[in-house]
Parts: structure tokens; sequence; C-alpha cells
């Protein structure tokens, strides 16, 4: 059985506030909270999944401005969901910038048989100050 919500059962949020709709996808709760956090402080409004199934639910139901997604997750990872999302999902995620963190750098994430080309990456510990710089970037000027 397919965990996925089917996109026609689905309607987009089409909210029209000035806020930025930020996604973070990671299984780690703390890094979830401490991003959220952070990220609200800077007034983006942020979404949380813990994997790649919840987050291709948020991507089918909200507008989601760009995602910081975790590479290894449990359920779906962070390269299959961005396959999905630009695969299977195209008229839903294909268009949305999106920043890689990962504990591993990505030689090791390739060494890994992760495919993370394309994307911005940033390795964790996180440099807010960088992320926030990169976080605006990408949502004034789309994927790198």
């Amino acid at each position: 059985m397919d965990p996925e919500p089917s996109p026609k059962s689905q309607k987009r949020s089409n909210s029209t506030d000035s806020w930025k709709n930020i996604l973070v996808v990671d299984d780690d709760p703390l890094m979830c909270f401490m991003l959220k956090e952070y990220l609200r402080k800077e007034s983006f409004s942020v979404l949380v999944a813990k994997d790649g199934v919840e987050a291709i639910h948020l991507v089918l139901i909200e507008r989601v401005d760009l995602i910081i997604l975790d590479v290894v997750m449990p359920n779906i990872s962070g390269p299959e969901f961005l396959k999905r999302i630009r695969n299977q999902y195209a008229s839903y995620g294909s268009h949305i910038p999106v920043i890689i963190i990962s504990a591993f750098d990505t030689k090791e994430l390739k060494d890994q048989g992760y495919d993370i080309t394309g994307y911005q990456f940033m390795t964790k510990p996180l440099d807010m100050h960088e992320l926030l710089r990169w976080i605006k970037h990408l949502i004034a000027f789309g994927e790198s």
C-alpha cells in the first residue's frame, strides 16, 4: 500500500500572505525545532515533516516557497523525495528551490550512492547566517 496521498484528492492551500513558507524535512526533532524557531524569528512561516512521505503530502496541499531537506531519513530519503517531486508530482514541486543539509559531506554522500547534484548543499552543523543568506537568495532568484 502506497502511504502517499493522491494529488487528485488533495487541495493546495492558496495562502496569499506575504510570509514565505519554508518546509523543513528532517528526521531529527531537535534540528527541526532549531530551524523552525530560527526561521520564525526571521519572519518565515515554517512547515515541518519528519520524512519524505510527510514532505510529499505537505507539498501537495500547501504553498511551499523553499525546502530545507535532510538526505538520510526513514521511509523516503531526501534524494528519493526530490526525484518524486521532480517527476511524479512535477506540477506541485518541480519549481521549488531546495537546500540539502547533511552531517555527511558531498563526497561521502556520493560514495554512498546518493545523488544530490544540482542543489544547494550545506553540511551540519549549519552556519545559520549562511543558511539565511541562501534562503533569501533562492527565494528571490529561484534554484541555483
